[in-house]
């Protein structure tokens, strides 16, 4: 009789099993992409990457250590913010399918690795000794972004990193703008100048693609 029991449970226990496993397959096999109303497929699994990309860069300015230095303040938050900009132009690079805005967005990268070169090389060899309002105020412009929210577009990809990095430029024109009130350093001056020049021409690239690829997407 025990015998019995035994081969019971075994029967039952071999059932759950195959039940736990074939639920997980199942949970581990479900698709993230689907179709809108005009059958394109969209994948929110890899624009949820973005903002995953994003929250990291983000998170790296919120928790820098601000000297009070206008010039070495600007140096760390804007190298963080790059860091973010090469993060999401990768993913855009892997998932993306316009070639415009793959193209841009390795613009993007080879320019923001140019400039953290330089950024790098100036944290290095500069010694903080001023101290002004700079680094809170581009904080606090930072924290004004987080409460805003960045807009998506989840599942478009290119749609996706248009929306994204217009909003990250803007960011960093505005950072650029408030360095160059306080800003003494030339070599910062001229990244913060550098910026003012050329992401404004990136941003109303991606505008002109947004307006004729989504023209109802904000």
């Amino acid at each position: 009789m025990k015998k019995i029991e035994k081969y019971v449970v075994l029967a039952i226990l071999l059932i759950s099993c195959n039940n736990n496993s074939s639920s997980n397959t199942q949970s581990d096999t479900t698709s993230t992409t689907k179709t809108d109303s005009s059958n394109q497929i969209i994948d929110t699994s890899k624009t949820n990457q973005f903002g995953k990309a994003m929250d990291l860069s983000m998170d790296s300015i919120m928790i820098s250590k601000l000297t009070g230095d206008a010039d070495y303040d600007f140096a760390m938050m804007m190298k963080y913010h790059h860091d973010g900009a090469v993060r999401i132009s990768n993913l855009e690079l892997i998932n993306g399918t316009d070639p415009g805005i793959k193209k841009i967005a390795q613009k993007i990268i080879e320019e923001s690795k140019k400039d953290n070169a330089l950024l790098d090389s100036f944290m290095n060899d500069y010694k903080p000794v001023s101290k002004s309002a700079f680094g809170t105020k581009a904080m606090d412009m930072m924290h004004q972004s987080v409460i805003n929210g960045l807009k998506v577009h989840g599942g478009y990809i290119d749609l996706e990193f248009s929306t994204l990095m217009i909003q990250h430029h803007e960011q960093a024109i505005e950072m650029a703008k408030e360095y160059l009130i306080l800003g003494k350093q030339k070599m910062m001056k001229n990244v913060a100048g550098a910026i003012l020049k050329k992401e404004p021409a990136d941003i109303e690239h991606l505008k002109v693609w947004k307006h004729k690829h989504y023209p109802d997407a904000d």
